[in-house]
């Protein structure tokens, strides 16, 4: 009987840590490291998607505040804020906080980083009217760095349709085929020039870059019609504004594909869903408008016509 009492003891002393306490060792939390969130800043920027740039913004800003005097963390910071007004501005949102925080921060003058920056910063994109100095800038930053693809990015977007001896998105795409923003821009100017194939494969480049790449799953839409106008691409469509809810271009293409099948109830749909993303935007009220007239919901289709005017007195297509 005591062998087994003595037996329970042990086992009741194992159960309930009758041993001597084993001290714990609690670490500190590790300090976020500067240059950690810079990395994470470049690849979320890499996406070049809206929320892509909102979170490169967010680790870009955490890398700064870790270490002010980090000229570059702050270049990179203002460049990003100008990617985001840049989306922010062809979605018709307004763009011009991020564009002002997206002004150069003058720790870096006469690099080619700052020089691009200020050029960016001007693009007709943003304003009325190209302004020369963005030129001579933006060329001064291509002859400080001539392998950097941002800066033939820029030269691109400030006159993308100058003819000259070596097209910027292309000197661009040589440079850079691994960065989807380029290759983007590169299905782009290969749409223009009717080289439907090559721009399919520039966009599915930048869907396999940046899976969440909206606009290229628009310009694959775009390229495969051109080629075939029988292409199946309503999913391509889909898949788009699932991404991307408030896109409207994105939605207004849509709707504009099944007007095209006389699906109207379809298209309205997406006509509305623009107009609920962004209330102001006259084409919005101009394809609702043409819907309505579709089915002969006349005073409906009025009351859009009309709005839109509001919006642009000048709309001669709502008139």
């Amino acid at each position: 009987m005591r062998r087994v009492a003595g037996f329970a003891a042990i086992l009741i002393c194992a159960l309930t840590a009758c041993t001597k306490p084993v001290p714990v060792t609690i670490q500190p939390p590790s300090q976020p490291s500067d240059v950690a969130e810079f990395n994470l800043g470049i690849s979320a920027l890499r996406q070049f998607t809206p929320e892509g740039y909102a979170r490169a913004i967010e680790h870009f800003q955490a890398a700064s505040n870790l270490a002010p005097d980090n000229c570059d963390y702050r270049l990179h910071l203002a460049q990003a804020n100008l990617f985001l007004a840049l989306e922010r501005k062809l979605n018709s949102e307004n763009f011009r906080p991020a564009w002002e925080r997206g002004v150069d921060p003058g720790c870096a003058p006469g690099s080619a980083f700052s020089l691009r920056l200020q050029a960016f910063h001007a693009l007709d994109d943003f304003g009325p009217g190209i302004d020369r100095a963005s030129l001579d800038k933006i060329n001064q930053a291509i002859q400080l760095e001539p392998e950097e693809p941002l800066n033939w990015f820029v030269r691109w977007r400030l006159n993308p349709s100058t003819n000259r001896q070596e097209n910027a998105i292309l000197k661009a795409a040589a440079l850079a085929p691994s960065l989807a923003l380029i290759q983007y821009e590169l299905g782009n100017y290969r749409l223009v020039q009717g080289d439907y194939a090559l721009a399919h494969d520039a966009f599915a480049r930048t869907l396999r870059l940046s899976p969440r790449h909206f606009r290229s799953l628009i310009g694959l839409a775009q390229a495969d019609s051109a080629m075939d106008e029988d292409s199946e691409v309503e999913h391509l469509y889909r898949r788009a504004v699932e991404l991307s809810p408030t896109f409207v271009e994105g939605r207004i293409l849509l709707g504009d594909y099944y007007f095209g099948l006389d699906e109207t109830e379809k298209a309205g749909e997406q006509y509305l869903a623009a107009l609920a993303s962004n209330p102001n935007y006259e084409v919005g009220y101009l394809r609702l408008g043409l819907n309505y007239l579709q089915t002969m919901q006349l005073d409906d289709a009025e009351k859009a016509f009309r709005k839109a005017i509001e919006i642009n007195n000048s709309s001669y297509e709502a008139y």
